[in-house]
């Protein structure tokens, strides 16, 4: 950020003299925009194979795609992940990592954690 002649704030990537500039540092900014938003997406799909998984009771997929979802810090899926451990559904029973994907997800807000 700086300051133009009028005393405005300005981001860096518009602070170029010219158009053209200006054109090429905004093609450089939107990638990085478009992945921040999408990396939760990923996360959210994995969550989801995690429950289609888990109704269809292949409990072992359930908490390899929980765990992916849960690792890029989706609470439903960590506070799924600790009930698989507390209850050895598709892992072993662990009450140690229940109790660490169940904090997770309780450090996130989960009520349910």
């Amino acid at each position: 950020v700086s300051l133009s002649e009028s005393g405005h704030l300005v981001p860096w990537w518009l602070t170029s003299h010219t158009k053209r500039e200006r054109h090429m540092k905004s093609l450089l900014i939107i990638p990085l925009v478009l992945l921040a938003l999408l990396a939760p997406l990923n996360a959210c799909a994995d969550g989801e194979k995690g429950v289609a998984a888990q109704l269809s009771g292949d409990y072992a997929t359930a908490a390899k795609e929980y765990k992916k979802a849960a690792e890029q810090d989706n609470a439903i899926a960590q506070n799924n992940l600790g009930f698989m451990y507390r209850n050895g559904k598709g892992v072993l029973q662990d009450d140690k990592e229940a109790v660490k994907w169940y904090r997770l997800a309780a450090e996130q807000g989960s009520t349910n954690a």
